[in-house]
């Protein structure tokens, strides 16, 4: 299980302009600060110039020893030298090695019942964590979803996963808050690439669960916090 809390690690997330509300406790500190290539809030890194380099330096100088990128098709669009990109990844990974920096996840932008979130874009994405060695892709979902929907969305996607060995984590936000509802997906799908993405604040706050509960109730199948 990979850990980016408050402690031993700290995570920033790298967004193609964009900034994930959800995600504060990535970070094991406050930061806010602005130059003319990116901004950093709330442990939050957002690029706002067209090189991703800027920004693992920029990471590099907070001490972050980590990134997700947050809306990664965006991201790779707007860098031209993004890690996602085939012919810039082995260079990308050069960099964020000598700075001992790490790409942790990718996460969606579109939860998994919108319209947005199609077979075809998960599919994207697990080719891009695996063509980038990440390890896990992160998805949402907000409302209860019918398992006929999740199945038509995922069924390619895990496959896919289960030949790359990347990992498609559930996070504990919105419907998925009630940790009960991921274990009903996780058994459904019974693979070993599906798990969970413990947002501690969307347990706590959301569902009104313990951190004990969680851990009870998901025990090994959490595998990112």
């Amino acid at each position: 299980m990979q850990k980016f809390a408050a402690g031993a690690h700290k995570a920033a997330q790298l967004c193609g302009h964009a900034q994930h509300e959800s995600m504060g406790r990535h970070i094991g500190g406050y930061h806010s600060a602005c130059t003319d290539h990116a901004c950093a809030t709330d442990g939050y890194i957002i690029a706002n110039r067209h090189t991703n380099a800027n920004v693992a330096f920029f990471a590099y100088d907070y001490g972050f020893e980590g990134f997700e990128i947050y809306d990664a098709v965006k991201e790779r669009n707007a860098h031209h030298d993004s890690i996602l990109r085939r012919e810039r990844t082995a260079d990308a990974r050069r960099k964020m090695r000598n700075r001992n920096l790490s790409l942790s996840a990718l996460r969606m932008p579109v939860t998994a019942e919108s319209d947005e979130c199609t077979a075809e874009l998960l599919l994207k994405y697990v080719d891009m964590a695996a063509n980038a060695s990440v390890d896990n892709v992160i998805v949402r979902v907000e409302k209860e979803t019918s398992f006929d929907i999740l199945d038509k969305k995922f069924a390619q996607a895990i496959k896919r996963a289960e030949n790359a060995d990347v990992n498609i984590l559930f996070e504990t936000v919105g419907y998925l808050a009630n940790t009960e509802n991921i274990i009903g997906i996780i058994n459904h799908f019974s693979s070993a690439v599906i798990g969970a993405s413990w947002n501690v604040r969307g347990t706590y706050f959301g569902a009104g669960e313990t951190s004990e509960a969680t851990i009870k109730t998901l025990g090994a199948y959490i595998k990112y916090v």
